[in-house]
């Protein structure tokens, strides 16, 4: 049917546009200009408004289909699936319980996804909230920063701003050459460096040494360790001691306590305590301790100075007489394991005044016992090995 007059139109209005009217059945109608329902009406076939269609009080149909743009001002609910070139919520927003697919997603605002979210192509977000089920990429990962109280697992990921990932595990985190890492004071545990690791480089500003600060600080079975280096550019290891297969360094060597099961070389060795098999030193030895023990050899390019206590070397004086023995008797500071071996000579005198003299040593010291032809004080000068 086609309405082409006022008049027309009027009866068709008469017909389906007010309650005093009932029903009718037109198979085919067609409205030039407008047309008004004040009521609600019901369309069984298919309906089509070219100019637009523009409905108070909601509409509900079967199946939708817009070729152009909607404007809806209310709620859109659509219980069936919902397929659209495009669709702006504007300020307001998207709710559904069933599946959204599209080309691509655009969102302005914030969106929240209680279910799972899989995304086939590439995500552009400005900013994203994942909750307990955590955040899983099959793809590479690419963000500004990011904040992570759950799980991030993803087969490459890229930030160009900070992290903070407390939970987070990364099967390969490559860093930038010359980005940093700022860990904020968290503790780093089962950390490998690989075969192919070309350097570890720990930077600080602060004065390391003995009482400087630690860059490197090792606890392990209650033990703690640090290493720093000094203003002078000497490494200092700050604990109870040192203990290393072989030791090889090419400048000075200061320690308190140093145990070297191989050999050690240096070319200057400070030691408070040292225990070696070997010790080669190009330079000087300086030992600020009452022992020594090396199972081979003390080897030393220049000269050895041994500068100790009356236990190692010294002087031994008493008056003689040209009647009997005399003696000249030294105690140990500390006792020897065994009686140690003790060489002996006079000094300042004639040789012949003295006519003869040997020695006798013990664990807790030794005796000098000697002759004289001419009365008088005598002093002896000694070293001692043990």
């Amino acid at each position: 049917m086609r309405v082409r007059s006022i008049g027309t139109a009027l009866v068709v209005a008469g017909l389906i546009g007010t309650g005093a009217a009932h029903a009718a059945n037109v198979p085919n109608m067609y409205v030039q200009h407008h047309l008004r329902v004040n009521g609600a009406t019901d369309f069984k076939g298919r309906t089509f408004a070219q100019q637009g269609l523009r409905v108070r009080h909601g509409i509900n149909a079967d199946t939708l289909t817009l070729l152009k743009g909607a404007q809806i001002g209310g709620s859109l609910a659509v219980a069936g699936p919902l397929t659209s070139n495009g669709l702006n919520a504007g300020a307001g927003a998207i709710l559904t319980t069933g599946v959204v697919q599209g080309g691509s997603l655009t969102l302005s605002g914030g969106a929240t996804v209680t279910g799972s979210l899989t995304v086939a192509g590439n995500t552009a977000l400005q900013a994203v909230s994942v909750g307990n089920g955590g955040l899983q990429v099959s793809g590479p990962f690419q963000a500004s920063g990011g904040s992570f109280t759950g799980t991030l697992t993803a087969s490459g990921a890229a930030f160009s701003g900070p992290i903070a990932a407390p939970n987070a595990t990364f099967t390969h985190l490559s860093i930038a050459n010359g980005g940093t890492v700022d860990f904020g004071g968290a503790t780093l545990t089962n950390v490998k460096l690989a075969t192919n690791a070309s350097s570890l480089m720990l930077q600080s500003n602060s004065a390391g040494g003995t009482n400087g600060y630690q860059p490197l600080t090792i606890t392990q079975a209650g033990k703690t360790a640090s290493l720093s280096v000094a203003s002078n550019g000497l490494l200092t290891i700050s604990a109870s001691g040192l203990t290393t297969p072989t030791l090889n360094v090419g400048g000075g060597l200061s320690a308190g306590a140093l145990t070297v099961n191989g050999t050690a070389t240096a070319s200057t060795l400070t030691a408070g305590t040292l225990n070696a098999n070997t010790v080669n030193s190009a330079s000087g030895l300086t030992l600020n301790t009452a022992q020594i023990t090396t199972q081979a050899y003390l080897n030393m390019g220049g000269n050895a100075r041994i500068i100790g206590n009356k236990d190692m070397r010294g002087t031994c004086s008493a008056s003689a007489s040209i009647n009997g023995v005399n003696t000249c008797q030294v105690a140990f500071t500390g006792n020897f394991s065994a009686p140690p071996v003790v060489v002996a000579t006079p000094v300042g005198v004639d040789p012949a005044q003295v006519t003869g003299y040997s020695v006798q040593s013990s664990t807790g010291g030794f005796t000098i016992s000697f002759r004289v032809s001419t009365a008088g004080n005598y002093t002896f000068n000694y070293i001692v090995e043990g």
